[in-house]
C-alpha cells in the first residue's frame, strides 16, 4: 500500500511541476525583457538565406603575443551559418573557412597559421550572432540586466544586456573551469546592428577587434 502511495505522490509532483514550468513559459514578458528582445529583433538577418547577408569589416588578430592587421568579409547566412574571408594589410591570404551545421570547413590559411587554430577562431566567432531565444529569465542586478543559458553539453552562457538601451554589452560562454570566450559588444549601427566588438580567450591565448564598415 505504502509504495503505491509513494507512486502517487511522485506521478502528482510531476504533473506539478509540469503546471509550474507551462505556467512560467506562459507568463508575460517584464518590461525588460520585452526591450532586449525588440532590440535583438533588430540584429541582421539576410533576406535570403541562400545568398547571405555580407559585412566586410576590419580587425585586429593577436594570437599567443603576434598582432596582425586585417581586413575580410563576413558572410552571414543564420546563427552557426557563416563564411569567413580574412587577408592581411598587404593582400595575403589569412582564413578563408566555412561555419555550419556539419562543423568548420577550413578552405586556406596562412602557413604560420594552423588549420586547428583556424576552426576554433571560425567557431568562438560565430557565437557573436548567437542570440537568447527565450528572454523570459531576464533578471535585474547591479552589473545590468543578465540572463544565463546553459547548453546540453554542460556549456553556459551569459548575456548582459545595458539597462539604458537594452542593447547587448556582452557575452560570456565558460566551457570549463577557465576557459572562458568573452564578446564584447563596443557599439551598434543607427539600424541596431553590432558595429564594433572584442573577443578574447585566455586559454587559447587570443584577442580579436572587429570593426564592421557596412
Amino acid at each position: 500500500m505504502m509504495r503505491y502511495v509513494v507512486i502517487l505522490l511522485a506521478l502528482l509532483g510531476g504533473c506539478a511541476s509540469r503546471q509550474t514550468s507551462d505556467a512560467s513559459a506562459n507568463a508575460p514578458l517584464s518590461a525588460e525583457a520585452r526591450q532586449v528582445q525588440a532590440e535583438l529583433a533588430k540584429w541582421p538577418r539576410p533576406k535570403d538565406p541562400v545568398k547571405g547577408l555580407e559585412r566586410p569589416f576590419r580587425t585586429t588578430i593577436q594570437i599567443a603575443g603576434k598582432t596582425t592587421k586585417a581586413h575580410g568579409v563576413l558572410k552571414y547566412y543564420g546563427a552557426r551559418d557563416c563564411r569567413l574571408t580574412v587577408v592581411t594589410e598587404t593582400g595575403s591570404p589569412l582564413i578563408d573557412a566555412r561555419m555550419n551545421w556539419v562543423g568548420v570547413t577550413v578552405l586556406g590559411h596562412a602557413p604560420k597559421i594552423k588549420a586547428e587554430v583556424i576552426s576554433m577562431l571560425v567557431r568562438d566567432l560565430s557565437a557573436m550572432f548567437v542570440l537568447p531565444t527565450d528572454v523570459s529569465n531576464l533578471r535585474v542586478v547591479r552589473e545590468g540586466w543578465v540572463l544565463r543559458r546553459d547548453s546540453g553539453d554542460g556549456t553556459s552562457v551569459w548575456y548582459t544586456f545595458s539597462p539604458k538601451t537594452a542593447r547587448l554589452l556582452k557575452q560570456e560562454i565558460v566551457y570549463g573551469m577557465f576557459d572562458t570566450l568573452r564578446i564584447v559588444y563596443k557599439s551598434y549601427t543607427p539600424a541596431g546592428w553590432p558595429r564594433e566588438l572584442t573577443m578574447s580567450r585566455a586559454a587559447r591565448l587570443y584577442w580579436i577587434e572587429i570593426t564592421f564598415v557596412d
